[in-house]
């Protein structure tokens, strides 16, 4: 059964949430709604394979070896981290599920399963693996990632590698939760939103940098929670304040670079979307200005289309959930109608 048997000093309390989880299972399975995610790991399995080179040297699989008991201890922490960072999202591990039933011992949906795996190959180095299950629909989906590692990696390069290996299982867990809109019949849009600036068109306005700024940090918000109100499976996130001081200011002025630590942890984030608009005052009446929204995805290959144009009459207040929706319902209408 889903929902395990409560002591009865907790009885009410375990139904409320055995309740709870079945009958929102179909929102807190999903990978990119608000709340953790919930996700199954087995302990990462270490394996070893005796390979015989003629290029080999004497103390190659010990450090082969070495290396191996490293990766296992670290590798869980990294791919929960990287998880997080990329999708914006708490992620709670559970070490003991169903996997037939995809969910936890208390009935409680997965979102995904993890299964981590290192193998020491003596001579040649560790090679390893995350086995990813997903379940879309009444599909279950699998994927897997595999990183290759020189016996002779040390720390520093080991915590590069490491984090670029658990961004690319965010990326793929992402992917696969993620509907192909060039079918002939595509399902509803879902996944990560990444919404990046509102630019001026004219750089000299200040009502229209204000403007700008507020609805480059504000409006994510509401998008995310008029994609919900749609019954769409789509998280929107809009950039940190010092993230907005960096990319915009480098889309504005392409010669000043942006920082790196700002330009990685931009880079990190998973992103099935890409928003951007552009805000410019109404050529019949200048005080109304007119936001312009366009989006990319993966399959356009890097081509943007514009989604929505909309009139922003009060300027000083502008109507951010009005204006949300109206984006959500321009990009709804794009991308089923493809």
């Amino acid at each position: 059964m889903a929902c395990n048997a409560f002591g009865s000093g907790r009885l009410i309390v375990g139904l409320l949430l055995c309740l709870y989880w079945l009958g929102n299972a179909h929102v807190h399975a999903m990978v990119f709604t608000p709340g953790p995610l919930i996700v199954g790991m087995k302990p990462t399995e270490l394996q070893t394979e005796r390979v015989t080179t003629s290029s080999s040297r004497p103390n190659e699989a010990a450090l082969s070896d070495v290396l191996a008991r490293t990766v296992q201890d670290l590798l869980p922490g990294y791919i929960v981290r990287s998880l997080e960072r990329g999708l914006d999202r708490r992620v709670v591990v559970l070490q003991k599920f169903n996997a037939d039933s995809f969910t936890g011992p208390n009935g409680e949906p997965l979102g995904a399963i993890i299964e981590p795996r290192v193998v020491s190959i003596s001579g040649l180095g560790v090679k390893m693996s995350a086995k990813i299950t997903t379940r879309v629909g009444k599909s279950v989906l699998e994927g897997d990632e595999v990183l290759l590692l020189s016996p002779t990696t040390n720390y520093g390069e080991l915590e590069e590698k490491m984090t670029d290996f658990g961004l690319r299982t965010a990326k793929r867990l992402a992917a696969m939760n993620t509907p192909d809109v060039s079918s002939a019949n595509p399902a509803l849009p879902r996944g990560v939103v990444r919404f990046y600036c509102v630019q001026p068109i004219d750089s000299a306005n200040r009502t229209l940098q204000q403007l700008g700024r507020r609805l480059t940090l504000e409006l994510p918000y509401f998008l995310t929670e008029a994609s919900q109100k749609k019954g769409l499976d789509v998280a929107v996130r809009g950039l940190e304040f010092k993230e907005m001081l960096a990319v915009c200011q480098q889309q504005r002025a392409p010669e000043k670079p942006i920082e790196q630590k700002v330009e990685q942890k931009v880079d990190e984030k998973v992103e099935t979307y890409s928003w951007d608009a552009t805000i410019a005052a109404d050529a019949a009446n200048p005080k109304v200005a007119q936001l312009s929204v366009r989006a990319s995805d993966p399959f356009s290959r890097g081509n943007y289309r514009r989604i929505a144009r909309i009139a922003i009459v009060d300027v000083a207040n502008p109507d951010l959930p009005d204006i949300a929706n109206r984006v959500v319902e321009g990009f709804l209408k794009q991308t089923t109608s493809r």
